[in-house]
């Protein structure tokens, strides 16, 4: 019993090194495999540059909570992180992010609650399944472009309705991205018009989504052109 108390204790007590700019770490891993965690942040700028290296040692993951709530106005990520976890630049005041190709793992909720939108947002296209990591869990409706010319409408009607609405009448540029407002319903039509007159029809999409989460992307490229 003695030792179980000390044990916890000891754990309770555990400090992670810092650096002089307010980097707090830990080593993972070993041999040619280590490399450093940003556990959390302790400086006081605003606009904060994650350093690629600490003791030589690549930064390679951001710990879960790690930027929570600092008031950060821009971060840069190194490509040599590779994960960042679960609300770890959740509630601050990032209006754009650029996410490093080098990143194969977004948590959920790892950017929640900050001034976000599509277009300032820079992803790498393994992740696009994880918008939902940036934008919370969302009840929203993405349209990408990923065509070679603007979208300039977007219409959206309920599943079964007749009437399309009008929710967009200006250009979504190529490889760049329109966000709705809430959607009220569980399934809707979606239509996509380009610079061209093509139009691009989505029927009974299901907006349920894993886990009840209504958040949901559309891509529109050319093979979805309507015939």
């Amino acid at each position: 019993m003695l030792i179980a108390i000390i044990c916890v204790l000891c754990i309770g007590c555990l400090t992670y090194p810092t650096t002089s700019d307010g980097f707090q770490y830990l080593v993972k891993g070993s041999g040619n495999n280590k490399g450093i965690e940003i556990t959390r942040y302790k400086g006081t700028s605003k606009a904060v540059e994650i350093p690629e290296f600490i003791n030589n040692l690549p930064v390679i993951s951001i710990h879960a909570f790690a930027f929570l709530n600092k008031g950060l106005e821009s971060v840069t990520i190194p490509s040599t992180v590779t994960s960042i976890g679960e609300n770890a630049f959740a509630y601050n005041k990032l209006t754009s992010i650029n996410i490093p190709s080098s990143v194969t793992v977004i948590d959920n909720k790892a950017f929640k609650g900050n001034k976000l939108s599509v277009p300032n947002v820079k992803i790498p296209d393994h992740l696009e399944s994880r918008w939902d990591a940036i934008f919370d869990d969302f009840p929203q409706l993405i349209v990408m472009n990923k065509l070679t010319v603007p979208i300039v409408h977007i219409y959206l009607r309920p599943t079964g309705e007749n009437k399309w609405e009008e929710i967009w009448s200006d250009q979504v540029l190529p490889d760049n991205g329109f966000i709705t407002d809430e959607l009220y319903r569980i399934r809707y039509d979606v239509r996509a018009e380009d610079s061209n007159r093509n139009t691009y029809t989505f029927l009974n999409m299901d907006f349920s989504g894993a886990g009840g989460s209504l958040g949901f992307m559309i891509s529109v490229d050319p093979g979805k052109k309507d015939k």
